[in-house]
């Protein structure tokens, strides 16, 4: 085998290495399913990872010519020009994923890293996986129509107020209190994908939405005890 083929197959084997371990992090971790399907970053992602892990090779293959002298040159260019785009496109990636699942009021926000829009905020967020989180809506009545006054004045919704977020499990009363139906899913959705769902938490007394931001709007199931049980891919009202 010539040294060009070699090097064409090293480089591709490592590429598809590299890209594996990228897609298993994104999709196992920064937008666990159903989330990468909720924020559409699916076909982004892969075609990201398709390019850099195809093109890298492919151009190493065509610059590749024994005995030229800018050889090491030409091939660390690419390399490294691979590299790049791989960093950049892992970082707008990493920045745009679903930091935390916030409950407020009756439903669930889906709020990404770069809606924190102060940096010691972003260092709240847990580096791998997203959250579930409550907001605090105020203690006394003057605290609560302080905060009131302060969304409808900034136009910007409690659950993007970083600041005041508390453990999940202090809201386990308002989430038992605030659940619909099992039996309403399936309004807006068919039965069997219902039964499906349900089927994959039996312990799921209840559901509340979970409203995402030019995505797909999902459901979040709850148990007996207010705890979280998972997010299925079931619409919680009709979609425009």
């Amino acid at each position: 085998m010539s040294k060009r083929n070699k090097f064409f197959l090293s480089h591709l084997f490592i590429s598809i290495c590299i890209g594996l371990t990228v897609i298993g992090l994104i999709f196992l971790f920064w937008y666990p399913a159903p989330l990468a399907k909720a924020v559409g970053v699916t076909h982004i992602s892969l075609m990201l990872l398709a390019i850099d892990v195809i093109l890298g090779p492919v151009l190493g293959f065509i610059v590749f010519k024994e005995g030229k002298k800018t050889l090491k040159m030409d091939l660390t260019i690419i390399i490294a020009l691979q590299l790049c785009a791989l960093s950049y496109g892992l970082f707008n990636i990493y920045q745009g994923r679903p930091a935390w699942l916030v409950f407020q009021n009756d439903h669930f926000d889906l709020i990404r890293l770069n809606d924190a829009m102060d940096p010691k905020h972003i260092h709240d967020a847990d580096w791998l996986k997203p959250q579930f989180k409550a907001v605090d809506m105020g203690q006394t009545p003057v605290e609560k129509n302080k905060y009131l006054v302060e969304e409808m004045q900034t136009g910007i919704p409690a659950s993007y107020r970083i600041e005041r977020y508390i453990p999940i499990d202090k809201s386990a009363a308002q989430l038992l209190k605030q659940k619909r139906d099992l039996q309403a899913l399936k309004i807006f959705n068919k039965q069997d994908q219902v039964e499906k769902s349900v089927g994959r938490y039996p312990g799921a007394v209840g559901w509340l939405p979970l409203r995402v931001m030019t995505g797909i709007d999902m459901v979040v199931f709850i148990d007996k005890h207010g705890a979280i049980l998972g997010i299925a891919d079931l619409r919680p009202w009709k979609l425009s």
